[in-house]
């Protein structure tokens, strides 16, 4: 049914056409309904599609030589004649690193060379092919030698279909306001910068001891050797111990439900005590979620080291949910049905509007 909506600028159309308004200009009226479809999906993407994190780790480092490129530019003077210049481009040396996310990214050198001499194994000669190479070229590049320790781990972005979004549903809740946040103390999404993103988030207002340092580190590895196998990204957000759990489901509602590969997990801290616990996901079944609390329950006082190291092994029981399961679901649909309906009308009216106007 959402799929009609989408013919209503170009049922606009027709009826411009149909009432005369769009004959004798028909070539800007089919323009103005074609960018009227363009801006319609574009809307209707960027309302109900989310960003979610996904990290990985390097799995080969790759150098390009310096190179020389022949590049022909042809200009056309007065009198129809055709001119030809020849000009020469020099490329320097280029750095990539491919991940086992199958992304390929950029980096510089002094990483480069930093994994080339951590990794023990052999730098490989490769062949290059450049288009208009005339000089130069071919690289080397060298595999990860298997030792986590000697890795870098990055974190990518990619934006999807999120039903839960604009739903009615439980999974959504109430829609909490960017001030409503501040004054709670809810956290912002960690912004990913240079490729790196924070994965624990502390209050200012929590008072924990524990070593976060390494806690830090030990999760960082979990999202990248893991988070690609098991399609997981975990955060872990420590709230003042006094707060109480309830504000666990106000973050909840405030990431308007999470992404589909997150596990959250909010702890209420104090000292270096774990007070409470409380886990956020999309999964159906409760089995994680159950295991962590008891967890906590049983190990008020472990350092979150120690639970990371516990959680990566315990990852049998993440089972991410997928999103063609709820794309269907009623309660998921209407927010953005709605919207889709409500907006390309509005756009259809436009574009009858805009060929009156031009007749």
């Amino acid at each position: 049914m959402n799929r009609i909506a989408f013919f209503l600028p170009v049922v606009a159309l027709v009826a411009a056409f149909v009432s005369g308004y769009a004959v004798n200009h028909w070539i800007i009226c089919t323009l103005i309904a074609a960018a009227a479809e363009g801006i319609l999906y574009l809307m209707f993407f960027l309302n109900n599609s989310s960003t979610e994190y996904l990290s990985g780790h390097i799995t080969t480092i790759i150098h390009h030589f310096p190179w020389t490129e022949r590049k022909e530019t042809t200009k056309t003077e007065s009198g129809g004649r055709k001119t030809t210049t020849v000009s020469y481009i020099d490329h320097g040396h280029e750095y990539f690193a491919e991940l086992n996310t199958e992304n390929i990214i950029d980096i510089n050198e002094s990483l480069f060379d930093s994994l080339s001499h951590k990794w023990n194994t052999n730098m490989e000669e490769i062949h290059v092919s450049h288009r208009h190479c005339v000089d130069g070229g071919g690289g080397e590049q060298k595999p990860w030698d298997g030792n986590e320790l000697n890795n870098d781990y990055l974190t990518l972005t990619h934006r999807y279909r999120n039903p839960v979004k604009n739903s009615i549903s439980a999974m959504r809740g109430a829609k909490v306001k960017k001030d409503e946040a501040l004054a709670l103390g809810l956290f912002e999404y960690p912004k990913v910068e240079k490729d790196h993103q924070q994965a624990i988030l502390k209050s200012p207002d929590a008072n924990y001891t524990g070593d976060l340092m390494n806690a830090e580190q030990e999760l960082q590895r979990l999202n990248a050797f893991c988070g690609k196998a098991n399609q997981i990204h975990v955060f872990i957000l420590l709230f003042p111990s006094n707060d109480g759990a309830n504000i666990a489901s106000k973050q909840c509602n405030y990431w308007k439900g999470c992404n589909k590969n997150e596990l959250v997990v909010c702890l209420g801290v104090d000292g270096t005590s774990i007070d409470w616990c409380e886990p956020l996901n999309w999964m159906d079944e409760p089995t994680l979620h159950n295991a962590i609390k008891d967890y906590f329950r049983q190990n008020s006082k472990s350092s979150l080291t120690d639970f990371v190291k516990w959680l990566r092994d315990n990852l049998n029981l993440w089972k991410r949910k997928e999103v063609k399961e709820l794309k269907n679901s009623f309660q998921m649909s209407l927010g953005s049905t709605l919207y889709l309906w409500i907006s390309a009308s509005a756009i259809a009216i436009l574009v009858f509007l805009c060929a009156y106007w031009i007749s």
